[in-house]
């Protein structure tokens, strides 16, 4: 492994190597994690690692510019486990998290302003049992709008999972009674629920984005929206259960502005 540099830990050992830019995020390989994102080339990056759920980092793992190519800078960390992983990156001495992150942790209780807002590496291992979309021809469809949370968050719904993922997947036969075959969620993917007033002039955040349009990390289901503390696998359950009964299952996005083309390919990919 050429430039190899092995890392120890109280916690966990690793072999730290240069990384592959694509794809970008987080990718599991034979060795270990690879771990790819976007920096400006005058911009410092630390990788930040954290053991599920604790405050400090175990340890930080710096993202030079030869790292990586053009404006992408990766690492590869062989003999890491992401199971109980928790991870952001530093840049320019800010913990943000990875845009192309696939679970995020510290964001489960809906409504509440979050302790902290960390990425996390999901499980390979789920089973789609030969999942297929039903593709319906778009002249058969009978489509059906929803809110995850408020499609079953009122007791008169009367599921057990209410406003979430689960909750959706128990109002199936219902939608099927209706004659649907396709639903349509509004956005699902990890968006802050909390904004501060403008017109308060204060930094607390007070306004609830209700909706979900606005700036979001597209790749990760919402973590409220979901009854289990594993979102992933939640989303996954329904998308299977959906195409179990013949009903296609369609996500919205709202992509501001500033929304890079590459990362909206990625998104419909």
């Amino acid at each position: 492994m050429a430039d190899a540099k092995k890392v120890s830990d109280s916690k966990c050992s690793f072999t730290k190597s240069r990384g592959q830019t694509i794809p970008l995020g987080v990718s599991k390989t034979n060795a270990g994690i690879n771990f790819s994102v976007c920096v400006k080339r005058d911009q410092s990056c630390s990788l930040v690692l954290y053991q599920r759920g604790e405050r400090q980092p175990f340890t930080k793992v710096a993202l030079d510019v030869c790292d990586g190519q053009g404006d992408v800078r990766a690492v590869e960390l062989a003999g890491l486990s992401g199971r109980h992983l928790e991870y952001v990156y530093e840049i320019d001495g800010q913990e943000v998290p990875d845009p192309y992150a696939r679970c995020i942790y510290g964001t489960k209780k809906y409504g509440e302003t979050p302790q902290y807002v960390r990425c996390g590496i999901p499980d390979g291992d789920y089973d789609w049992e030969d999942d297929r979309a039903p593709a319906h021809p778009l002249s058969d469809v009978i489509a059906y709008n929803l809110h995850v949370r408020g499609f079953t968050k009122d007791v008169s719904s009367k599921v057990k999972k209410k406003g979430t993922f689960g909750g959706i997947i128990e109002k199936i036969p219902y939608l099927c009674e209706l004659g649907v075959n396709q639903i349509e969620l509004m956005p699902a993917y990890e968006f802050p629920e909390l904004y501060s007033d403008p017109a308060l002039m204060t930094p607390e955040l007070t306004k609830k984005n209700y909706w979900g349009y606005g700036p979001a990390l597209f790749f990760a289901p919402k973590a409220s929206y979901a009854a289990s503390d594993r979102p992933c696998t939640e989303f996954k359950d329904l998308v299977k259960a959906c195409h179990r009964s013949g009903i296609e299952l369609v996500m919205e996005f709202y992509f501001p502005e500033h929304t890079s083309l590459a990362m909206i390919a990625d998104c419909l990919r």
